[in-house]
């Protein structure tokens, strides 16, 4: 088996400015439980869906107004 036999392609990647709501959005048509986060200087980290859960649901946030950098 080669290693481009298993890679994903055509990576999602959000901002750590959007909302959460809308990076959850992104992840749901992606079909992914995991979204990169990064700006135009390089990745900055990845936000999850249990990143969503323990720091967003679980603390009764809205999810259209924290910010995915404030999650992740």
């Amino acid at each position: 088996m080669r290693i481009d036999q298993v890679m994903t392609r055509g990576l999602e990647i959000v901002s750590p400015d959007m909302t959460v709501k809308e990076a959850a959005i992104r992840m749901a048509e992606a079909d992914v439980g995991a979204i990169l986060v990064g700006s135009q200087e390089g990745l900055c980290g990845i936000l999850t869906s249990r990143d969503i859960i323990i720091r967003l649901v679980a603390e009764g946030r809205d999810p259209g107004a924290v910010s995915v950098g404030d999650v992740m």
